[in-house]
């Protein structure tokens, strides 16, 4: 009987034993090892940074602008009239520099006409600063889209034709390009680039006026 319990006690210890080594190697392996990556949770994970009353600050590019400017179509923002006389005579020559006598004819024409000005948008040049929220626009110089007559009841001719010399289509067109040229400096000298800067800027201004919180500025 003493054997039995002997017998037992040893068994017991062996089993104890190596349910420890057992446990003990289960746990080792558990452990990180030198190469191993330790993963640790970060610090704003789950945590929403935004600050209360927090707005996200508008961005605007050049290409949101110039795109915005385009729906302006031709910026055609001026338009000048005039009323101009002009009268010339016209004489046949011999050999091209000797006047032929009682040959001379006369045309003279008073035309109404409108000039109209404005700029070509592929050259309007654009410039976004969202730090300071401005919009810079730079205009080039003016052009002129159309300068055109008048041919209704406003418009007056007055001739002296000749036999030997009779009025023809060219005279015509000679007298009506220098009306037009003495119509487009008048239009000129009456403020008609500066008037097409101020209407072109006006209607910029309130196009892009759909950027709220941004300023546009002329250079």
């Amino acid at each position: 009987m003493k054997n039995f319990w002997k017998v037992l006690k040893n068994t017991v210890a062996v089993v104890i034993i190596v349910a420890a080594v057992f446990g003990a190697g289960y746990y080792v392996g558990k452990l990180p090892t030198a190469d191993a990556k330790i993963i640790e949770p970060s610090e704003n994970a789950g945590i929403d940074l935004k600050l209360p009353g927090e707005v996200e600050k508008t961005i605007v590019t050049v290409n949101e602008v110039r795109a915005k400017i385009q729906e302006i179509g031709e910026l055609t923002s001026c338009e000048g009239s005039y009323i101009v006389t002009k009268g010339q005579d016209f004489t046949r020559y011999m050999l091209d520099d000797i006047p032929v006598p009682g040959t001379t004819n006369h045309i003279e024409l008073t035309c109404a006409g409108s000039v109209k000005a404005g700029y070509d948008l592929e050259d309007i040049v654009v410039k976004v600063d969202n730090d300071s929220q401005k919009i810079y626009v730079s205009l080039p110089e003016a052009k002129i889209n159309s300068n055109q007559l008048m041919w209704d009841s406003s418009m007056e001719c007055n001739e002296k034709n000749n036999i030997l010399n009779p009025i023809d289509f060219e005279q015509y067109q000679t007298l009506i390009s220098d009306i037009k040229a003495e119509g487009l400096r008048e239009a000129e000298k009456n403020g008609l680039y500066d008037t097409v800067e101020q209407n072109a800027k006006n209607l910029i201004t309130n196009f892009l006026g759909c950027f709220v919180g941004y300023e546009v500025v002329f250079m």
